[in-house]
């Protein structure tokens, strides 16, 4: 793909082993990496994963120089609020090449598949989030020098 010059960008949650990010390094342009949480036992209850994992390979990722981009899935119940999206905001501040955040709010789209399909949709009842409801979380993101977007 390099050779042909198509552009390669990766969507990753960042949470695996370093050395499985770190052999891509070279073949991927743009990283898009999601942060969901900072609070571990919260990431813990609701991903089952570890978020120190996640934040640990953002600081690698970040000082490897590799391009990426910050996704926020903006989620009811679990990371929607300004406290939380503050934490993690200020996470990214404390990484010299976070220059973009992408707030991706949650949707309903994928409900009716989970009913055809009989697997319960964990999710409930929860509404879609606004676009306005996003409102706080980018004046703050902006006005910490962040470029700002909705969805990704």
């Amino acid at each position: 793909l390099k050779v042909k010059k198509i552009s390669v960008n990766v969507e990753t949650t960042l949470h695996v082993n370093w050395e499985k990010v770190e052999r891509c390094l070279n073949l991927v342009d743009t990283f898009l990496a999601d942060l969901k949480h900072t609070n571990s036992a919260k990431f813990k209850k609701n991903t089952g994963g570890d978020v120190a994992l996640v934040m640990q390979n953002f600081i690698k990722l970040d000082n490897s120089g590799a391009q990426y981009i910050v996704r926020i899935p903006v989620i009811p119940g679990f990371n929607h609020s300004e406290k939380e999206m503050t934490e993690m905001i200020d996470f990214l501040l404390s990484l010299k090449n976070a220059r973009e955040i992408h707030f991706l709010p949650y949707h309903t789209f994928g409900a009716e598949k989970y009913k055809m399909l009989d697997i319960p949709y964990l999710m409930g009842n929860k509404k879609s989030v606004e676009d306005v409801e996003l409102t706080p979380y980018i004046q703050y993101a902006e006005s910490k020098g962040f470029r700002t977007k909705i969805g990704g």
